[in-house]
């Protein structure tokens, strides 16, 4: 079974894997739905190490600064002198706009990947069950802007990806992502995000959709 790290051990290299994807995440929500994602598509070859973030401020999770963290863990361990290990940058918009194209430029210039989730990583979670395309309007607009509102289940005021996500699992817990409501649905997620990609838009302009299925594709290719 794959294995996932909060932390890269020298000592420990001689017994990683062969391929190993190094990522860097502004929140825990990613990191958790990995974890569980890996853990029920296991691949002995594959190990997913996620890069610690020091300190506890929402002020320390921008692109800028996540970018930064994986910079000096690539530094640290030589991490690209191996062909075999990838490093990753996930990205949401959320309040982050203006950082979000330097950040990419960086990622670029060093060659690590970069995936953006506009406006949030909970879009990935929303279309394991629903399509964009098939949606109103105004059911697009209220996703890009996210704004918090009260959800079916009670008064509690939520993102409006998150309330979608209640209402259409019956819970959502970002710190505990219940993977049963996600794991027979990974290709059609795959298949949704795909379809909102617009290649006619210079990336990563502002727009709406995820490109959480490149890694996630990438994962499952390993097989």
């Amino acid at each position: 079974m794959p294995r996932s790290k909060a932390n890269y051990d020298r000592e420990s290299d001689n017994i990683i894997p062969p391929f190993a994807y190094i990522v860097a995440t502004e929140g825990e929500t990613e990191q958790d739905y990995f974890n569980k994602f890996i853990n029920n598509y296991p691949n002995k070859l594959i190990e997913l190490v996620f890069v610690p973030k020091e300190g506890k401020s929402k002020n320390e999770s921008s692109p800028k600064q996540v970018f930064g963290y994986l910079s000096a863990f690539d530094k640290e361990y030589n991490i690209r002198k191996d062909q075999n290990k990838k490093l990753w940058q996930l990205a949401d918009r959320d309040r982050w706009r203006k950082h979000i194209v330097d950040a990419y430029k960086n990622c670029i210039k060093n060659k690590y990947n970069f995936i953006l989730s506009n406006p949030c990583f909970e879009l990935w979670l929303f279309l394991h069950y629903k399509s964009i395309n098939e949606l109103s309007e105004k059911e697009r607009v209220d996703i890009y802007e996210n704004k918090k509102g009260k959800n079916k289940k009670g008064s509690k005021k939520r993102n409006y990806l998150d309330k979608e996500l209640v209402n259409i699992c019956g819970s959502y817990n970002k710190s505990n992502i219940n993977f049963e409501h996600y794991k027979d649905k990974i290709q059609t997620a795959i298949n949704n995000a795909k379809k909102i990609k617009d290649y006619s838009i210079p990336y990563p302009n502002d727009r709406l959709g995820t490109d959480v299925f490149i890694l996630v594709e990438e994962l499952l290719s390993m097989k």
